[in-house]
């Protein structure tokens, strides 16, 4: 029993940092997806890198990519941004993990 992550956005496998790849059939989670993809249709490492992210803003905060509204959808970085740059880190942090977790770590 190994957990895997998969599936996060589009996972593509390049020959080298510059390549990437355009679709006309654009596939990924909704919530997942960069935004630079969204707007140019290029799909590269960048993009991967930006889907695991949010996962592991997931897995920090507790809460799911996107929170479904009666009028807007809401993006997890919606939420988080304005703490992040408050430097609200304690209110980013899942409320689960009762404060047992050392913000000083990388």
């Amino acid at each position: 029993m190994q957990a895997k992550i998969a599936n996060f956005g589009l996972s593509r496998a390049f020959a080298t940092e510059n390549d990437s790849h355009v679709s006309t059939h654009p596939t990924g989670t909704l919530g997942y997806l960069d935004p630079e993809f969204q707007s140019s249709g290029n799909f590269n490492k960048k993009s991967d890198v930006y889907s695991f992210g949010i996962i592991l803003f997931e897995l920090i905060t507790g809460r799911t990519a996107i929170v479904r509204g009666p009028v807007k959808n809401n993006h997890i970085l919606d939420w988080d941004n304005p703490l992040i740059e408050r430097g609200d880190v304690q209110d980013i942090v899942d409320p689960r993990l009762e404060g047992e977790f050392n913000t000083n770590s990388t």
